[in-house]
């Protein structure tokens, strides 16, 4: 038998591996009921919120197996945030489980972290999360399952890797999206949309479980909690125990940078004030932000808060000039960082913008965080929203060696407000104090204040 032959008898022995009929052996464990609806949801968008050890990993490595089989040929990916995390949740202790207990007869390949199975299907584990460059690389390929697993950690924009890099890439195969994940220390994001029925832009299957409904996890779960409980019973108020025992998002006070409190928030519209600054963080993909400040004594008040993507060079300016037009600010500080787009703003529209202090950032986080639980810093609810959901939300990011700002948090606001907050006075305020035994220089002084703060009421003179 010559090359040749032999050559056309191996094709078409792969070709008969490839496209032989799908397997009837199913995966789905109907005595996990939960589980089993998730896996035999046909969505193309579906998604699993769960607390800690309920099974949600499982449920994807059951999920890509049991699509392998039925797709012969197809491609799988499963996406975590780095390869050594997804390596350690499903290399050995799911997908090497599950091949060994179905007898799938898959090759695995340790570098590539891939599994094989007899009729072409082939299984992926990869990192998503490192860098943008690591998302971009699965672009090329086309994919009838992308599962997503702790998904509520990502650091990178979620919604931009899953419907512009990922969702064109089932378009082929028609193939399904899935995230799964437990509450995160960022409560916003897609996931967080998703899990609270906030997503508006896809329609997405949500499948909610607790470790109660793992039988194989229940009892030893319920007996630890129980356990917990008993030893500290507020335990249960702590947001880690909220998150990992109970699927509630929550977020770590103690992780959060800004200080803002219901005291700080300021009902009624402000009167007007002597002096104001405006504070601007330039974008473009990212928000631009402008944020307002007043001050007529010691009391700062926050006056409005506003932000907005892709606004080009004209429409920040007009942006500016609607605060010049109503504020008056005497100081209008930017940040530096696009030079170009600065002096644009100033040399083609005649604004006068200062440049703001970046250094120490943290320490004078510190000090203004001191003003705002002394309380003089005052917020206007009505119109600070943006800067108000910022500063709620932006925590620092514990995976960071030193002090920093969690990238998957928004602190375009928030940094308007802080170049703002350094250019004001208002510390420098000392209130007048008249000499009560000097009756004739208190005459001239307030004779001074009726002159200079004069109306026109015509009576003004004699009321003095």
């Amino acid at each position: 038998m010559n090359v040749y032959v032999k050559q056309l008898i191996q094709t078409e022995k792969k070709n008969r591996i490839v496209t032989q009929s799908p397997q009837t052996k199913s995966l789905v464990d109907e005595k996990f009921p939960a589980q089993a609806n998730f896996i035999k949801d046909p969505s193309r968008l579906k998604a699993a919120f769960c607390s800690r050890r309920a099974g949600k990993s499982s449920s994807v490595g059951r999920l890509a197996y049991q699509t392998a089989l039925d797709f012969p040929g197809c491609n799988i990916l499963i996406l975590a945030l780095t390869r050594r995390s997804v390596k350690n949740i499903f290399w050995k202790d799911i997908l090497k489980d599950l091949n060994k207990k179905f007898n799938l007869r898959c090759e695995f390949n340790g570098t590539e972290l891939t599994a094989t199975l007899p009729n072409g299907s082939v299984i992926r584990l990869a990192g998503a999360d490192d860098s943008e460059e690591e998302t971009e690389k699965y672009l090329g390929a086309k994919y009838k399952l992308v599962a997503i697993d702790e998904a509520a950690s990502f650091r990178q924009d979620l919604r931009r890797i899953v419907y512009q890099i990922l969702f064109p890439a089932t378009t082929d195969e028609k193939g399904t999206i899935c995230l799964t994940g437990t509450p995160g220390d960022v409560a916003k994001g897609l996931f967080y949309d998703i899990t609270l029925g906030l997503e508006k832009e896809r329609v997405w299957s949500l499948h909610k479980w607790n470790t109660t409904d793992n039988p194989y996890m229940a009892a030893n779960w319920k007996e630890d909690m129980e356990s917990m409980i008993a030893a500290n019973p507020r335990i249960v108020e702590t947001p880690a125990f909220r998150r990992m025992y109970l699927a509630e998002w929550v977020i770590n006070d103690e992780l959060l940078i800004y200080h803002v409190s219901d005291k700080n928030l300021e009902p009624k519209e402000p009167p007007e004030f002597e002096n104001y600054v405006l504070g601007v963080d330039l974008g473009y993909n990212d928000d631009s932000a402008f944020v307002v400040l007043g001050y007529t004594d010691k009391l700062l008040h926050v006056v409005e808060a506003y932000k907005k993507p892709k606004m080009n060079v004209e429409d920040v300016a007009n942006r500016i000039k609607y605060y010049q037009k109503i504020y008056n600010p005497f100081a209008i500080i930017t940040d530096p960082a696009s030079k170009q787009v600065v002096e644009d703003l100033k040399q083609r529209y005649g604004i006068p913008l200062r440049s703001a202090e970046k250094t120490d950032k943290f320490k004078f986080i510190d000090v203004l965080n001191t003003e705002l639980v002394l309380g003089r810093v005052k917020i206007w609810a009505q119109q600070t929203e943006p800067l108000l959901e910022e500063m709620r939300s932006l925590i620092y990011d514990e995976r960071a060696e030193k002090r920093k700002e969690h990238p998957g948090c928004a602190n375009h606001c928030t940094d308007s407000f802080l170049y703002a907050w350094r250019f004001c006075y208002n510390f420098l305020y000392e209130e007048e104090e008249e000499e009560e035994l000097d009756p004739v220089k208190r005459f001239f002084n307030r004779l001074d204040k009726g002159i200079n703060n004069k109306t026109d009421d015509s009576q003004w003179w004699e009321k003095v």
